[in-house]
C-alpha cells in the first residue's frame, strides 16, 4: 500500500538526525560528506538491445558521480556504508539519476519498518549504545531485516571508494525499441540477468556482470570508470552495459 512520498517523513528525518551524525544546517541528513567526479558514459553494443533509454544507445553521455559516506555529519570520515550517485545528462537536455550503495540489501520493505528499526537502534542516553534486547526483539519479528543485519556484520570494511561494488537497491524493468520488456534479477557475485516473464514462464534474455567503480588518478583524468570484476587470471567476467571514463 502506498502512502505517498512524504509518509511519516518528519519522523523519519528526525530519527536519521538522531542516529546518523546529528543535525547540521545546510547539510544533507545522510551522506553529507562526498566528492564529485565528472566524466562520460558510453554504453556497449549489448545495452541498446535491452533498453531504449537514451544513454544506452552508444553515444557518449556526460555524467557526474558523487561518492559519499553514510553519516549526516559533513566533517565525518566515510565509514562502513558508502554510496555512489550518478547523474546522466541526456541529449534532449533532461537528466536521469542512478543511486547506488554498498549494502547487500535494504533492511526494510516499507517506511514503518525502517522507522521501527531506527527507533530501537537509537543510542541509550546512559550507555551511548543501542539497547541490544530491543534490537534483537525487533529483528526476531522482522526476519528479513535480521538477515540483512547479519550480512552487514560480516562484510569487509571498505578500503576506498574505488574498491567497492555499488548496488542500486530497486527493481528495474528495461524496455527496448521493439517494446520487449525484461526485469533485472540479481545473481549475487555472478552479476545479474535480464529476464522476460510471461504466461508463468521465465526466459533469460541477457546476462551482465556487476560493475565496480574505480577512481582514476592518472594524470589529467580525475574521472571514474565502471568496470566488470575480474576472474582468476585477470579475465573479465563479461561485457558491462558501458564504461564511465
Amino acid at each position: 500500500m502506498s502512502h505517498g512520498q512524504f509518509y511519516k517523513a518528519d519522523e523519519l528525518v528526525e530519527l536519521i538526525h538522531h542516529n546518523f551524525g546529528g543535525f547540521h544546517p545546510g547539510a544533507r541528513a545522510v551522506h553529507a560528506n562526498g566528492r564529485i567526479h565528472a566524466g562520460t558514459f558510453t554504453a556497449t553494443v549489448e545495452a541498446k538491445s535491452v533498453s531504449r533509454a537514451a544513454h544506452f544507445q552508444g553515444t557518449p553521455i556526460p555524467v557526474t558521480s558523487r561518492f559519499s559516506g553514510g553519516s549526516g555529519d559533513p566533517g565525518a570520515s566515510a565509514g562502513g556504508t558508502i554510496a555512489m550517485a550518478s547523474r546522466f545528462y541526456l541529449p534532449d537536455g533532461t537528466v536521469t539519476d542512478l543511486i547506488a550503495i554498498n549494502l547487500p540489501a535494504f533492511p526494510a520493505r516499507i517506511p514503518d519498518d525502517i522507522i521501527g528499526l531506527l527507533s530501537v537502534a537509537q543510542p541509550d542516553p546512559t550507555t551511548g549504545k543501542p539497547d541490544l534486547a530491543k534490537v534483537q526483539a525487533f529483528l526476531a519479528d522482522h526476519p528479513a531485516a535480521g538477515r540483512v543485519v547479519q550480512l552487514l556484520q560480516v562484510r569487509p570494511a571498505p578500503v576506498s571508494f574505488a574498491q567497492v561494488s555499488y548496488r542500486p537497491l530497486h527493481a528495474f524493468r528495461f524496455v527496448n525499441a521493439a517494446g520487449e520488456g525484461c526485469w533485472a534479477l540479481s545473481l549475487g557475485a555472478g552479476g545479474w540477468q535480464c529476464r522476460s516473464v510471461g504466461r508463468g514462464n521465465v526466459a533469460t534474455t541477457a546476462r551482465f556482470p556487476i560493475h565496480r567503480a574505480r577512481e582514476s588518478f592518472a594524470a589529467g583524468s580525475g574521472g571514474i570508470q565502471a568496470r566488470p570484476p575480474t576472474r582468476a587470471g585477470g579475465r573479465s567476467g563479461g561485457r558491462p552495459f558501458g564504461v564511465l571514463a
